[in-house]
Protein backbone atom coordinates (compact mmCIF):
# COMPACT_ATOMS: atom_id res chain seq x y z
CA UNK A 1 0.00 0.00 0.00
CA UNK A 2 3.21 2.24 -0.88
CA UNK A 3 1.15 4.77 -3.10
CA UNK A 4 -2.06 4.95 -0.56
CA UNK A 5 -1.98 8.47 1.71
CA UNK A 6 -1.92 8.11 5.12
CA UNK A 7 -5.33 9.44 5.49
CA UNK A 8 -6.43 6.35 2.60
CA UNK A 9 -4.26 3.98 4.28
CA UNK A 10 -5.81 4.60 7.98
CA UNK A 11 -9.47 4.65 7.00
CA UNK A 12 -9.38 1.49 4.17
CA UNK A 13 -6.73 -0.66 4.61
CA UNK A 14 -5.59 -0.63 8.62
CA UNK A 15 -8.75 -1.57 10.22
CA UNK A 16 -8.85 -4.90 8.22
CA UNK A 17 -4.89 -5.41 8.59
CA UNK A 18 -5.71 -4.83 12.88
CA UNK A 19 -8.41 -7.54 12.31
CA UNK A 20 -6.07 -9.82 10.71
CA UNK A 21 -3.71 -9.22 13.06
CA UNK A 22 -5.69 -9.76 16.19
CA UNK A 23 -5.24 -13.10 17.10
CA UNK A 24 -1.33 -12.47 17.63
CA UNK A 25 0.97 -11.64 20.34
CA UNK A 26 3.32 -10.05 18.72
CA UNK A 27 3.28 -8.24 15.09
CA UNK A 28 5.93 -6.44 13.07
CA UNK A 29 5.03 -3.90 10.06
CA UNK A 30 6.25 -2.60 7.07
CA UNK A 31 9.06 -3.89 4.38
CA UNK A 32 9.51 -1.84 1.32
CA UNK A 33 7.38 1.10 1.89
CA UNK A 34 7.81 4.53 3.46
CA UNK A 35 6.21 4.05 6.71
CA UNK A 36 7.64 7.74 7.98
CA UNK A 37 4.03 9.30 7.34
CA UNK A 38 2.05 6.46 8.63
CA UNK A 39 3.79 5.88 11.75
CA UNK A 40 1.03 6.66 14.44
CA UNK A 41 -1.67 4.61 12.60
CA UNK A 42 0.67 1.86 12.67
CA UNK A 43 1.63 2.00 16.25
CA UNK A 44 -2.18 1.24 16.94
CA UNK A 45 -2.21 -2.14 16.05
CA UNK A 46 -2.36 -4.36 19.28
CA UNK A 47 1.06 -5.75 20.21
CA UNK A 48 3.16 -3.91 17.58
CA UNK A 49 6.70 -4.91 18.17
CA UNK A 50 8.64 -4.63 15.03
CA UNK A 51 8.49 -1.65 12.06
CA UNK A 52 10.35 -2.57 9.40
CA UNK A 53 11.33 0.80 6.97
CA UNK A 54 12.17 1.07 3.57
CA UNK A 55 15.91 2.95 2.12
CA UNK A 56 13.65 5.98 1.38
CA UNK A 57 11.57 6.49 4.94
CA UNK A 58 12.75 9.69 6.96
CA UNK A 59 15.16 7.26 9.60
CA UNK A 60 15.29 10.57 12.00
CA UNK A 61 11.52 10.70 12.25
CA UNK A 62 11.05 6.48 12.03
CA UNK A 63 13.87 6.15 14.94
CA UNK A 64 12.42 9.29 17.12
CA UNK A 65 8.88 7.58 17.10
CA UNK A 66 9.70 4.27 17.39
CA UNK A 67 12.29 4.90 20.35
CA UNK A 68 12.54 2.16 22.86
CA UNK A 69 8.69 0.23 22.47
CA UNK A 70 9.41 -1.13 18.79
CA UNK A 71 12.32 -2.72 17.17
CA UNK A 72 13.28 -0.34 14.58
CA UNK A 73 14.36 -3.00 11.52
CA UNK A 74 16.29 -0.46 8.59
CA UNK A 75 17.20 -1.52 5.21
CA UNK A 76 20.25 0.65 3.88
CA UNK A 77 19.80 1.27 0.06
CA UNK A 78 21.71 -1.63 -1.38
CA UNK A 79 21.88 0.70 -4.98
CA UNK A 80 25.16 2.52 -2.63
CA UNK A 81 27.03 -0.36 -2.94
CA UNK A 82 27.21 -0.67 -6.87
CA UNK A 83 28.54 1.59 -9.43
CA UNK A 84 30.99 4.07 -7.71
CA UNK A 85 31.45 2.96 -4.23
CA UNK A 86 32.69 5.38 -1.74
CA UNK A 87 33.21 4.24 1.07
CA UNK A 88 33.25 7.81 2.84
CA UNK A 89 29.98 8.31 2.02
CA UNK A 90 28.58 4.53 3.11
CA UNK A 91 30.31 5.20 6.68
CA UNK A 92 28.75 8.41 6.84
CA UNK A 93 25.49 6.79 5.86
CA UNK A 94 25.14 4.13 7.88
CA UNK A 95 26.54 6.23 11.16
CA UNK A 96 23.94 8.35 10.32
CA UNK A 97 21.53 5.76 11.14
CA UNK A 98 23.51 4.35 14.29
CA UNK A 99 23.63 8.01 15.54
CA UNK A 100 19.42 8.55 14.46
CA UNK A 101 18.71 4.91 16.20
CA UNK A 102 20.68 5.73 19.49
CA UNK A 103 17.57 5.25 21.77
CA UNK A 104 15.67 2.41 19.11
CA UNK A 105 15.36 -0.94 21.17
CA UNK A 106 17.97 -3.50 20.15
CA UNK A 107 20.28 -0.66 18.96
CA UNK A 108 23.84 -1.21 19.62
CA UNK A 109 25.09 0.74 22.47
CA UNK A 110 28.56 1.77 20.94
CA UNK A 111 28.14 4.22 18.05
CA UNK A 112 31.08 4.79 16.23
CA UNK A 113 32.65 3.18 12.92
CA UNK A 114 35.98 3.32 14.42
CA UNK A 115 35.82 -0.04 16.12
CA UNK A 116 34.75 -3.75 15.45
CA UNK A 117 32.42 -4.15 18.41
CA UNK A 118 29.83 -0.95 16.90
CA UNK A 119 28.49 -3.63 14.54
CA UNK A 120 28.08 -6.23 16.34
CA UNK A 121 24.33 -6.57 15.19
CA UNK A 122 25.07 -5.93 11.51
CA UNK A 123 28.36 -7.43 11.36
CA UNK A 124 31.40 -6.07 11.13
CA UNK A 125 31.40 -2.78 8.83
CA UNK A 126 34.75 -2.11 9.47
CA UNK A 127 35.95 -5.33 7.99
CA UNK A 128 33.72 -5.48 4.93
CA UNK A 129 34.92 -1.80 3.95
CA UNK A 130 38.78 -2.50 4.15
CA UNK A 131 38.06 -5.82 2.17
CA UNK A 132 36.47 -4.27 -0.68
CA UNK A 133 38.96 -2.33 -3.05
CA UNK A 134 38.23 0.82 -4.31
CA UNK A 135 36.04 0.44 -7.65
CA UNK A 136 35.85 -3.36 -7.06
CA UNK A 137 35.22 -5.13 -10.71
CA UNK A 138 33.60 -8.28 -10.64
CA UNK A 139 35.68 -11.46 -11.32
CA UNK A 140 33.56 -13.44 -12.35
CA UNK A 141 30.04 -13.46 -14.27
CA UNK A 142 27.53 -15.98 -12.72
CA UNK A 143 25.33 -18.01 -14.83
CA UNK A 144 22.65 -20.13 -14.60
CA UNK A 145 25.23 -22.80 -16.00
CA UNK A 146 28.03 -21.84 -13.58
CA UNK A 147 25.99 -22.31 -10.04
Amino acid sequence: MAQVSPEMHAEFVLPYEKRLLEPFALNGYGCCEDLTKKLDDVFTIPDMRRISSAPWAGVDICAEKSQDKHIFSWKPHPAHLVGEFNSHMIRDYIQHMLDATLNCRGAPRTHTLSTATTTALHGSLEVFLTRIPMNAKPSRRWTAAST
